[in-house]
């Protein structure tokens, strides 16, 4: 079966026969961010229960995104088609696998719940190609040193310790970060500075502190930054001041005090604020706001 499943792809018209229950594809329009789809309407699918295997096709603009579930040697021959592909806790991992993704050149990696020895670590490393990488709830040994030489625009670690994240600053490219439930202290950030090509920021669930902004200094193109569930009080706030490309801002359920509010001007563009769960009184937005020369925003308070 698998034998079969390794003759059926078709680059030039985008045709895939595999194994069911090996994997699952996904589809979004080519060279835009939207999510991939499991079901797109420029796709078809058929079932052969006779042999358990799934034909799949689809229009030459989409993207295809493979999640793997079951590690087949058909995988190998399918890296020029996809341009994300997604490894499971399921999956194991061959001496050979690491050599294998190398030679596919994917744009973009995930990995979920998965042990990451330091081996693992400097395979990744080599992925020169790589422009996305998401690493969720995987254990390693907390440093981020193996991303330095990678070209990377999007970023995100969500549930893994972290002990050493000054490789962020290697990053001069990056566009996107999600640093998420990583126990990342305001003191460990404040030691960093991200680069000013920086749009978009995640950093929640973290005690991070007010020194922690500090890293912010030179992110004046941010355009979003979300830090529900910290420690942030309002007292650092100052590098924000300079970030007037800013749309979106969220310390949801954080210690912020009415003071916090004279930071967020100039802000013209600024739109949507979270500020629910914090200290900030209804009087005090009611006079920020009235004080404000822009269009009026989107606040959640209370």
């Amino acid at each position: 079966m698998l034998n079969y499943a390794l003759n059926t792809l078709n680059a030039s018209t985008n045709q895939l026969i595999i194994p069911k229950g090996s994997g699952l594809l996904s589809f979004r329009q080519a060279g835009t961010q939207a999510p991939f789809q499991d079901i797109h309407p420029q796709t078809t699918f058929s079932e052969n229960p006779d042999k358990n295997l799934l034909e799949w096709s689809w229009h030459k603009d989409l993207e295809v995104r493979l999640e793997i579930h079951t590690l087949g040697p058909w995988f190998f021959l399918l890296g020029p088609v996809f341009a994300e592909i997604s490894i499971s806790q399921s999956v194991e991992i061959s001496n050979d696998f690491w050599e294998k993704i190398v030679s596919l050149k994917p744009i973009a990696l995930q990995m979920e719940w998965r042990k990451l020895s330091d081996q693992d670590l400097t395979e990744l490393s080599r992925i020169d190609t790589i422009k996305t990488l998401k690493v969720h709830w995987c254990t390693f040994n907390g440093s981020l040193d193996f991303i330095k030489g990678l070209p990377l625009r999007s970023f995100e670690v969500w549930g893994c310790n972290l002990t050493s994240i000054d490789a962020l600053e290697n990053l001069s490219k990056l566009h996107s970060l999600k640093l998420c439930a990583n126990s990342l202290t305001g003191e460990k950030l404040s030691q960093i500075r991200l680069s000013s090509s920086l749009q978009y920021l995640w950093l929640w669930q973290n005690p991070i502190t007010d020194d922690g902004l500090k890293a912010l200094s030179k992110c004046t193109n941010l355009r979003l930054l979300e830090m529900p569930q910290t420690s942030i009080e309002g007292w650092g706030l100052a590098p924000l001041v300079k970030m007037n490309e800013i749309r979106h801002l969220s310390f949801e359920q954080t210690p912020l005090e009415n003071a916090a509010l004279s930071f967020l001007n100039p802000m013209p563009h600024l739109k949507h604020l979270n500020i629910r769960g914090t200290k900030i009184t209804s009087e005090r937005v009611n006079i920020w706001l009235a004080e404000r020369p822009y269009s009026q925003i989107e606040i959640q308070h209370i």
